[in-house]
C-alpha cells in the first residue's frame, strides 16, 4: 500500500504531495520540499564533499562483553517494569538460523557509562560470537577518530 501526504514546500511555499512509504516515489521526493526545490537542493550539495561519517568500531576490553550487556539490561528493564514505569528502548533485527531454529541472534542497544553500544551474540556460542560496537565519528579529511555526540535531545 502506498500513502501520499500533502505538504507545503518550505522553500517556494506550493502544495504538493509526497510519499513517505511504498515503493517508486521519486528521487526528489521529502516532506519539506517539492519536487523542483528538492532537486535544486540536492543538485547544489551534490558538489559539497561530505567531512565525517558515523562508523561502529570494536568497543574495546573496557567493554564487557556481549552476553553480559544483554543480561545487564534484560534485568535493567524489567526493574523498571516492577516499579511500573514506561521502558522506552531502541531494538534493532535479529539475523535467523534456519537450520537450528533453537540458536537465536541477540541483538540490542544499551549505555554503558554513557555511551551507546550496539551488542550482538549467538546463543548457542554465546562468547565466541559476541560483538560489542560503538559509534564514532571519522574525519574523512585527516582520518582521525573521535566519539559519536548525539545531537537530539533524547539519548
Amino acid at each position: 500500500m502506498t500513502t501520499h501526504r500533502l505538504a507545503r514546500c518550505q522553500h517556494c511555499g506550493v502544495r504538493y504531495y509526497w510519499q513517505p512509504s511504498g515503493g517508486g516515489a521519486p528521487q526528489d521526493d521529502n516532506p519539506y520540499h517539492c519536487l523542483d526545490c528538492s532537486a535544486v537542493i540536492r543538485e547544489a550539495l551534490s558538489s559539497v564533499p561530505l567531512r565525517v561519517e558515523k562508523i561502529w568500531v570494536d568497543a574495546g576490553p573496557e567493554f564487557p562483553s556481549a552476553p553480559v550487556i544483554h543480561e545487564e539490561e534484560m534485568i535493567r528493564i524489567n526493574e523498571m517494569r516492577s516499579e511500573g514505569k514506561l521502558v522506552g528502548r531502541r531494538i534493532a533485527a535479529p539475523l535467523f538460523d534456519l537450520k537450528n531454529p533453537s540458536n537465536r541472534n541477540e541483538v540490542g542497544f544499551a549505555r554503558r557509562n554513557e555511551t551507546l553500544c550496539r551488542y550482538s551474540f549467538w546463543t548457542d556460542d554465546p562468547e565466541e560470537t559476541s560483538v560489542v560496537v560503538i559509534p564514532m565519528e571519522k574525519d574523512l579529511v585527516t582520518g582521525d577518530t573521535v566519539p559519536w555526540e548525539d545531537t537530539k535531545r533524547w539519548k
